[in-house]
């Protein structure tokens, strides 16, 4: 039997990328087969559902083994950038309140927001109500390190205002420096200051009389006149007996010497005064002994003792300088000429006339203004004393 070679029929599957797939999204005939061209998956339509609600694959077979993990594949390149994302909502920041109970219900605008410390979200016034849009305020970070100090400022900032001023200072400050020398202007003298008080009298006693002395042989300083003493006459001695009249023999008058003593030497120190010798005996009687002569009695006092001069008292400060006096009338004229001036030098020859020294006042030689012209017109007005001058 000859054998005739078969027909063999070709068909072609409808087949799209899986994007294009899902943006047409059409439901599939019942048992329409479509592949998808860019994944190598297939679906199967049952007429009812689109695509993207069908699943893959036809018949299902048995699962298959694991297969071997295949080498790992290149990383990918870098994915272009997404869109511009919308424009945000902008905010006006107003500060911050403990409690969402806390947020102003009145005179806020929209966009308004607080922080509410006690959650730490932000809220923001949407016109009506006051919106929670979360957590903003997150924890405290750690302190940063501290930044490196900028350079000086050379340009002055602007002066503070004054500060209130301090208490009184305790401290005296440095000394300043010294003023310049005022004019002195002598003022009154102060009044007399009041003397000090008398001192209290002494009270010492007069010391004992010493013994007395034996008789010096050199005459000793005058000592100072004593106080007069209070005259105590004594009670007069008894009169002695009168002695027996007579009188004793003349003794014999010795020879002249005929030989000069020695001259003592000019200048030489007086020798003393020698010894009065006794005077004979007159007569034989005896003068009865006078009687003893009464005890002085102490000096009195003249008067109580001078007590201490008292301190002198403290000086008193400058009085104030009184108003200057008026100035005092113009003296009269001296009627007695001053002393001639030394002569002048002799000056350089004039080329021109020379100055004639008139006096206003004829007579008069006193001070006064001095009046220059150049000719012979006396000047005016005048007072007694002025000075002409012509050159």
């Amino acid at each position: 039997m000859s054998t005739t070679p078969s027909t063999v029929i070709g068909f072609a599957l409808r087949g799209d990328t899986a994007a294009r797939w899902a943006s047409f999204n059409p439901v599939l005939a019942a048992r329409e087969l479509v592949l998808e061209t860019d994944t190598g998956r297939l679906k199967i339509g049952n007429g009812v559902s689109t695509y993207t609600a069908l699943p893959y694959g036809g018949a299902v077979g048995p699962t298959g083994p694991s297969g071997f993990g295949g080498p790992t594949g290149p990383t990918g390149s870098v994915g272009p950038t997404g869109p511009v994302g919308p424009q945000g909502i902008s905010i006006t920041f107003k500060g911050e309140v403990a409690t969402v109970g806390a947020l102003p219900s009145t005179g806020n605008t929209v966009n308004d927001a607080y922080i509410v410390t006690a959650d730490g979200d932000l809220y923001v016034w949407n016109g009506s109500v006051w919106q929670n849009v979360g957590q903003i305020v997150g924890p405290n970070g750690p302190t940063g390190p501290q930044g490196v100090s900028g350079a000086a400022s050379s340009v002055a900032g602007p002066t503070g205002p004054t500060g209130v001023a301090g208490a009184a200072s305790t401290v005296a400050g440095p000394t300043g420096p010294t003023g310049p020398q005022g004019i002195s202007v002598p003022g009154s003298a102060g009044p007399t200051g009041p003397s000090g008080p008398q001192g209290t009298p002494g009270t010492g006693t007069t010391g004992p009389t010493g013994p007395q002395g034996a008789a010096s042989t050199v005459g000793g300083p005058t000592g100072p006149t004593g106080p007069q003493g209070v005259s105590m006459p004594g009670s007069p001695g008894p009169t002695g007996p009168t002695g027996i009249g007579g009188s004793g023999p003349t003794g014999p008058t010795g020879p002249a010497s005929t030989v000069a003593g020695p001259t003592g030497p000019a200048g030489g120190p007086v020798g003393p005064t020698g010894a009065t010798g006794p005077t004979g005996a007159t007569g034989t009687g005896t003068v009865g002994a006078t009687g003893p002569q009464g005890n002085t009695g102490p000096t009195g006092p003249a008067s109580g003792p001078t007590g201490p001069t008292g301190n002198l008292g403290p000086t008193g400060g400058p009085g104030p300088t009184g108003p200057t006096g008026p100035t005092g009338a113009t003296g009269a004229a001296s009627t007695v000429a001053g002393p001639t001036g030394a002569t002048g030098p002799t000056g350089s020859a004039a080329t021109a006339a020379a100055p004639i020294l008139r006096h206003v006042t004829t007579g008069y030689t006193g001070g006064g203004r001095v009046h220059v012209t150049t000719g012979a017109t006396p000047p005016t007005p005048v007072s007694t004393g002025d000075i002409w001058i012509v050159i």
